[in-house]
């Protein structure tokens, strides 16, 4: 039997928004399937330039097991996130990536935003089917984060920062 090929399902042209859960809406979805064994860092920046943006301000993945508000990694190039981010895709085979785009702006009043903007300031939940109106009450954030168990995320310093 052969194994299952390496899919990564890129999500770009969109922006996070709250609806009340956090989603990455609008955009394109493109599927590059069959990725090599021996997917590296390179040739993944060229599947990801190969969209044609020159205005790609950062990355993210989400663990597939966890829910956006505490799945959601930063991804880059460098060892430090693409070593993480191969490791899951290695072991689920399929996994999600999301662009965030310089142009996306803070529009936090209509609860459109940068991923870490909207993480900072909500309780996103993958799911969720609570859809009252009612106005969100303030949270205590709990860092229940464990970095050494849970992957490197302070290469970027919005989400360290946003899950203080």
């Amino acid at each position: 039997m052969e194994d299952i090929p390496m899919s990564v399902i890129v999500h770009y042209g969109g922006s996070w928004e709250e609806t009340p859960t956090l989603v990455y809406v609008g955009g394109t979805t493109k599927i590059f399937d069959e990725l090599p064994a021996d997917l590296y860092a390179i040739y993944f920046k060229k599947m990801i330039d190969s969209l044609g943006y020159e205005d790609i301000s950062k990355l993210h993945y989400c663990d597939p097991l966890k829910r956006v508000d505490v799945g959601v990694r930063f991804l880059s190039y460098d060892d430090a996130t693409f070593v993480e981010f191969l490791s899951l895709l290695y072991i689920y085979r399929v996994m999600d990536v999301f662009v965030e785009h310089e142009e996306d702006s803070e529009d936090e009043l209509n609860g459109r935003g940068t991923f870490t903007s909207l993480l900072g300031r909500a309780n996103p939940v993958v799911g969720s089917t609570n859809q009252t109106t009612e106005p969100r009450k303030p949270i205590t954030v709990v860092d229940e984060i464990d970095y050494f168990d849970e992957g490197i995320d302070n290469e970027d310093v919005e989400v360290v920062n946003a899950r203080e």
